[in-house]
């Protein structure tokens, strides 16, 4: 597929460290498993054009995620010898059992962009589904077009000595191994969540209760994760499919020009260093669906009565510049209109005395302790609260 040569050139400077040493970004803007691909392939093609001279042809890929797998398979389709290093010895191995996550390779993107069910790669296509199917089907195209042409070592990277060309990439195996190469790029991804206290935090993709969770439960976090995690004890695992359907009843009515207007709106007001808007964007907070598109998403709700959920933000407002549209309207017609069941609290979760506490902007706390529902931070966290508000 043609890849545009100034989006090229934005990825590129975001992930250089060196001429030859890079680290895919995990930070850029709206991340999904089809925007890393994209990324990916747009990285390899500018380092090959400026660096993989003839003769000069060698990459090590640090991490064989969806990104490591897609810019591997770019450099090996451009005619570089490459080489995976990546310490788990499971392919894909966060994703394997999360059953409970689906995948869509571009509602994140919509208004811009129409909902599409499918990609359109060179390789490593896949469809929407829930992410164990999209990973195998990943993996069997890998297996058949690239596995014999890619070295792939399982260990862990000990250190990168960048001071001469080639690299020099140390393992922290029995062997002491070290690798000469004459491009790296680190693809491993973002690290693990944030822990509050004792209380367990499993990982995002980690199969986890908060769909079958209590009758009360917060979420923190206003990212494109939060608010899906928000949605989830309502919806299930069905989230993006209602977020799908929505979007394509939307895209023929005057609401998705609409939201077209405002995100482009927020977007001259993103404040500097932050990945959230200036702009509180009192729109969403108003917006009510139509009666004919509430109805698509009715049969997705998985219990009556509806759960409560407070969802916590730092943000500007829950509806965070960073979060996807479709997620943020999904959010709104369950927290302005008949269906009401989610609340947004302004603050932040802290640890006190090693236990999470809710602390919002007014200064009352809400104590909460570990549960069977899930808890996360860096994506959301959902605590069912024990105890009542107390004041500072």
């Amino acid at each position: 597929m043609p890849i545009d040569a100034e989006r090229s050139a934005h990825v590129y400077e975001a992930c250089k460290l060196t001429d030859n040493l890079f680290v895919f970004n995990p930070f850029l803007p709206q991340q999904n498993f089809y925007s890393q691909q994209l990324r990916a392939l747009a990285l390899a093609a500018e380092i090959s054009d400026r660096h993989l001279a003839p003769g000069h042809r060698s990459v090590c890929i640090v991490g064989a995620g969806v990104a490591g797998r897609t810019i591997a398979a770019a450099f090996r389709s451009l005619g570089a010898g490459v080489t995976i290093v990546d310490k788990e010895k499971v392919d894909f191995t966060s994703y394997r059992n999360a059953i409970h996550r689906e995948l869509h390779p571009n509602i994140i993107f919509w208004p811009f962009q129409e909902p599409t069910p499918a990609t359109e790669l060179p390789f490593l296509n896949w469809a929407q589904a829930p992410v164990t199917e999209v990973v195998d089907a990943m993996m069997k195209e890998w297996e058949e077009s690239f596995a014999k042409h890619v070295a792939f070592i399982h260990a862990e990277v000990d250190e990168i000595e960048r001071a001469a060309t080639p690299l020099t990439i140390k393992l922290a195996d029995a062997q002491k191994t070290e690798l000469k190469a004459d491009v790296c790029v680190i693809a491993t991804g973002f690290g693990a969540e944030r822990q509050f206290g004792n209380l367990q935090t499993p990982a995002y993709w980690s199969p986890s209760s908060i769909i079958e969770s209590g009758d009360e439960v917060m979420v923190s976090g206003s990212g494109d994760g939060g608010l899906i995690d928000a949605l989830s004890p309502i919806l299930g695992k069905d989230v993006t499919k209602a977020a799908h359907i929505l979007a394509a009843r939307l895209s023929k009515k005057p609401m998705k020009t609409d939201v077209r207007a405002i995100e482009e709106e927020r977007r001259a007001r993103v404040t500097a260093g932050n990945k959230d808007s200036e702009d509180p964007c009192p729109f969403y907070s108003t917006v009510h669906l139509e009666d004919e598109d509430t109805e698509e998403i009715e049969p997705f709700i998985k219990r009556d009565p509806v759960p409560s959920v407070t969802l916590l933000h730092e943000s500007k407002s829950a509806y965070s510049f960073s979060a996807a549209p479709i997620n943020k309207l999904l959010l709104s017609h369950f927290s302005n209109g008949p269906a009401r069941c989610v609340t947004h609290v302004k603050g932040s979760l802290k640890t006190v005395d090693n236990q999470a506490t809710m602390v919002p902007e007014n200064g009352t706390r809400r104590m909460y302790r570990a549960s069977d529902d899930a808890v996360r931070e860096s994506y959301g966290a959902s605590w069912r609260p024990t105890g009542r508000e107390r004041d500072p």
